[in-house]
């Protein structure tokens, strides 16, 4: 099994939409937060899940959909650490791309 570490970046985003959620969908406060760890748990099982992200940057990125939330966690794989990054959480309506780094 991997380990699996969020960016700094990618743990501040999945703070705020936590806030976000628990505030706004009184209905389902942890959806967000399950379905989050529900898909680092099968990336730590699978370094490759989901579908191959296309971009500019220096290493390859997959995206995986939170299927009720509708958030996408982008996230790349260093294999001489055996190392999965999530790298941002984005939702899918957004207009635009997230900042990966």
């Amino acid at each position: 099994m991997s380990r699996v570490e969020l960016a700094p970046r990618a743990k501040t985003q999945a703070q705020q939409i936590e806030a976000w959620w628990r505030r706004n969908r009184p209905g389902a406060p942890t959806l967000f937060v399950d379905e989050l760890a529900m898909v680092i748990e099968r990336l730590s099982e699978n370094a490759h899940l989901g579908t191959r992200y296309v971009w500019t940057g220096s290493f390859d990125v997959g995206r995986v959909l939170l299927p009720r939330s509708k958030y996408h966690v982008y996230h790349s794989y260093e294999a001489e650490l055996d190392l999965v990054k999530v790298r941002a959480i984005w939702h899918a309506a957004r207009g635009r791309d997230p900042r990966l780094q």
